[in-house]
């Protein structure tokens, strides 16, 4: 008479014909043991059986459980979704053997070997929820942490851009204050009218300023809320580029820095864009490289044509940004610590921003179309070993279909 092994000796092969098919054809199942995962889970089983010890599946399980978790983390799946897996594997082991067997042993030798081997699918299902929960458990646990990590660090970097914002508002405030101040004084001790044209000169620089502000403000809400407003004309990336160099020659020069516009294939291509926007996106990282280059460094821009799109480089001799920062600067209120390239002579502590740059550069490229990112090794104060922005703009022969290009259309 045949033993329980013997039998599971004999019916390994079309038990593995069975289970290959069953787990194959489900569409419920996220991910999948091979089919030398579950030889050995055979084996394991014919062993557990032996020894009456169902740990002897238990490394076996674990390690399908870990690969699950490590496919969805790497795809990004496990951030919404967590699927139970290993039941319903072993339900389809279990289905499968009960195949198997149907088909190659007679009614008693069934009755024989699903007295001993159905018990041990019992407590292999028991042994799957324990590994299971305690992995969800795990997983939990690391969502929370994530979010509580996130939810500091926006709160920190909310307090950041507050106390920033209140500065850069302070700042013509104070002008605007002052200046107004002494048109009264002047007013009242009849000064001449040479000297109100000073006073509301700077009045108006300190309007200009806290317009500035404002307006960067109400840009990121825009942005943030998918409501940015393109309006498309044609446009060449070079002329915008000699443009946005020319707007900061002076802070340029009062750090000394080496400028350079390479020639490169596609700043004299005709697309459709939105001049200003672009122009406020380029502004933004140039002025980026400007604060965050020592005294005497250089900055480069320069580009290329590729299929579809104008690539554009803006690289710099600066301190560099850590690889930990070099996403979240794009983030709204995104800041790198503050560095001694921002604090030296040639910036004096002067345009130090609100940390919504960046973002707006972001915000206006993706509402085109195109993308940024940036590549830096390291940050080093010291060392100085430089970062590339990259920025994306699509190539347009003609204006996308969109309510703000009905401005530009002609009319009969």
């Amino acid at each position: 008479m045949k033993t329980p092994i013997d039998m599971l000796i004999a019916l390994k092969k079309p038990w593995l014909d069975h289970v290959s098919e069953l787990i194959g054809n489900s569409s419920q199942l996220p991910w999948r043991p091979s089919g030398k995962d579950l030889a050995k889970f055979w084996d394991l089983t014919a062993d557990a059986h032996l020894r009456h010890e169902r740990e002897a599946v238990k490394p076996l399980l674990d390690a399908w459980l870990q690969s699950y978790f490590v496919s969805e983390i790497d795809t990004g799946k496990l951030a919404t979704d967590i699927q139970p897996i290993l039941i319903p594997i072993l339900s389809s082991c279990e289905h499968a053997f009960r195949q198997a067997a149907a088909e190659s042993l007679n009614e008693v030798e069934q009755l024989r070997l699903y007295d001993a081997i159905i018990p041990l699918f019992n407590q292999l299902y028991d042994l799957a929820a324990t590994l299971e929960l305690g992995m969800y458990v795990h997983e939990l646990r690391r969502r929370e942490e994530a979010v509580l990590d996130k939810v500091q660090r926006l709160d920190e970097t909310r307090s950041s851009f507050i106390n920033t914002a209140a500065h850069e508002l302070k700042t013509p405030l104070t002008l605007i204050e002052g200046y107004t101040e002494m048109l009264v004084e002047a007013l009242n001790y009849g000064e001449r009218s040479a000297d109100y044209e000073i006073l509301m000169r700077g009045i108006r620089t300190g309007t200009t300023k806290m317009r500035a502000i404002i307006d960067e403000l109400i840009d990121v809400s825009l942005v943030d809320n998918q409501m940015l407003s393109l309006y498309y004309q044609p446009v060449r990336v070079g002329e915008l580029l000699d443009q946005i160099a020319k707007s900061l020659e002076i802070p340029i020069a009062e750090k000394s820095l080496s400028f350079d516009i390479k020639p490169f294939s596609g700043s004299d291509q005709t697309t459709y864009a939105d001049e200003e926007r672009l122009v406020q996106a380029f502004t933004h990282v140039l002025r980026n490289a400007v604060q965050y280059t020592p005294e005497g460094g250089s900055i480069e821009l320069d580009g290329r044509l590729l299929p579809g799109f104008i690539e554009i480089t803006c690289s710099d001799t600066g301190i560099g940004i850590a690889r930990e920062d070099q996403a979240t600067i794009f983030d709204e209120f995104g800041r790198m610590p503050d560095s001694p390239a921002r604090r030296d002579a040639g910036d004096r502590g002067r345009n130090t921003g609100s940390g919504l740059g960046l973002h707006l550069a972001r915000g206006i490229l993706e509402a085109h179309g195109g993308a940024i990112w940036v590549e830096s090794p390291v940050r080093d104060d010291e060392n100085c070993p430089g970062s590339t922005f990259h920025m994306m703009l699509p190539v347009r022969e003609t204006p996308p279909e969109s309510p703000a290009i009905s401005q530009f259309e002609r009319k009969d």
